[in-house]
């Protein structure tokens, strides 16, 4: 994670992300910070033609306003001079997913972090149209923190998994595992039928890439119990720092809601959520 990249709408939420990116950035060993706000483009016959000059001016006095909130919170981080180069970026452009995702390609970043909004935290995410749009259309992983969320090292990491496209799920969240070695619980949930090929498969992947800190978790399925009660449970008890969802492609009304298994234990776990779109997906 060589770059991260924090968009911030100027809110408390935007705040909780960034303080929780510096942190990551000592574990990760972050070379650079790019700090995004993207200041809306009005278009209105109301709006007066001065309006236009003084626009740079005001993007002049946000970024000023960045630039320290940016330098004290990497002084109370404790990250010393030098250590992480920084970038303040403020534009004035039309469509704000598509700038964020523009600006954080352009920028090469590793890993985009948001924070959550509103009331009902992860859901409010979700349903965020600029952010649904980020999730859906990014091909940089984004990691998701929870409002009021501070940070913690990140030992464990768990992905539930249906074991059907484990290569390229495993091969998609490893590079995180490796950074911040930590540990991966990959979550089965084994209803049989099928399920035996699957997992001899995934115990293939796993000795195959020889990582030592995957840990396969085959739960023997309750027809008696909901798949996500059974989910919520392992999680419970293995007391993971991030949760790894991987959607699927979908139709557009599904899109939105990634996948409900994965968003329904997302919720109610409330700790960060890494969001993936592993090659071909």
């Amino acid at each position: 994670m060589k770059t991260i990249f924090i968009p911030t709408d100027l809110s408390s939420h935007a705040l909780v992300a960034l303080r929780y990116a510096l942190e990551l950035s000592k574990e990760a060993q972050t070379q650079k910070i790019i700090y995004f706000h993207l200041n809306p483009q009005i278009i209105s016959p109301e709006i007066p033609v001065l309006y236009l000059d003084d626009l740079n001016k005001i993007n002049a006095d946000i970024k000023k306003h960045l630039e320290t909130e940016l330098s004290d919170h990497i002084e109370n981080a404790g990250i010393g001079d030098g250590v992480l180069a920084t970038e303040v970026v403020v534009v004035t452009e039309a469509g704000s997913s598509t700038s964020i995702l523009e600006y954080a390609r352009k920028h090469h970043s590793d890993l985009i972090v948001m924070g959550t909004h509103g009331k009902t935290g992860f859901e409010k995410f979700i349903f965020g149209s600029v952010t649904a749009s980020v999730l859906e259309n990014s091909k940089i992983p984004v990691l998701v923190i929870p409002r009021n969320f501070h940070y913690k090292p990140i030992e464990k990491i768990a992905f539930s998994s249906a074991l059907t496209s484990f290569t390229s799920e495993i091969k998609s969240i490893l590079p995180f595992c490796k950074t911040l070695e930590a540990k991966l619980e990959v979550i089965h949930i084994n209803y049989g039928l099928f399920s035996e090929k699957l997992i001899e498969h995934a115990k293939r992947v796993i000795h195959e890439i020889g990582h030592e800190h995957v840990d396969l978790q085959l739960l023997p399925a309750n027809l008696e119990e909901k798949l996500i009660d059974m989910l919520k449970k392992q999680v419970a008890k293995k007391k993971p720092e991030w949760l790894v969802m991987i959607p699927k492609k979908r139709e557009w009304y599904e899109k939105l809601f990634l996948s409900s298994k994965s968003l329904e234990l997302a919720i109610d776990y409330n700790k960060p959520v890494l969001i993936l779109h592993p090659a071909g997906n």
